[in-house]
């Protein structure tokens, strides 16, 4: 079964940041090439998200997220950085990003990377 969109925002622009990244994952031989729309649509999500999060949320008040960078194919997806860039454009004015601790990677990818330590963060807007 495909998920069906509900929810869209034709303005949506792929954070550069993202872009870079799924570009460097087309370039690499991966276990499973559907893993990159998955993380594009991710991000589409999150954006909508924090659309809606932006919407609702009164001027001056804040926004916290708890969110944990990842690996796919040994390259780091910096999950934080390019929320940031997402809240920004939807009129969230980034504060601070909190490391809150760096968790171990999957037994995949120690595997065949080696320990290569994500950071999870709490990432702080004000609107």
């Amino acid at each position: 079964m495909e998920a069906k969109e509900v929810f869209t925002d034709k303005n949506y622009i792929e954070p550069p940041k993202l872009k870079n990244i799924l570009d460097k994952l087309k370039e690499k031989t991966l276990p499973n090439k559907q893993v990159i729309p998955m993380i594009a649509g991710y991000f589409k999500d999150i954006h909508l998200v924090l659309m809606e999060v932006a919407r609702v949320t009164k001027r001056g008040g804040f926004v916290a997220f708890v969110i944990g960078d990842v690996r796919y194919g040994g390259i780091l997806i910096p999950v934080s950085e390019i929320l940031v860039e997402i809240g920004n454009s939807l009129g969230l004015e980034y504060q601070e990003t909190i490391i809150a601790r760096f968790r171990g990677n999957s037994p995949q990818q120690m595997d065949k990377f080696g320990r290569m330590p994500a950071k999870e963060n709490i990432v702080i807007w004000q609107k």
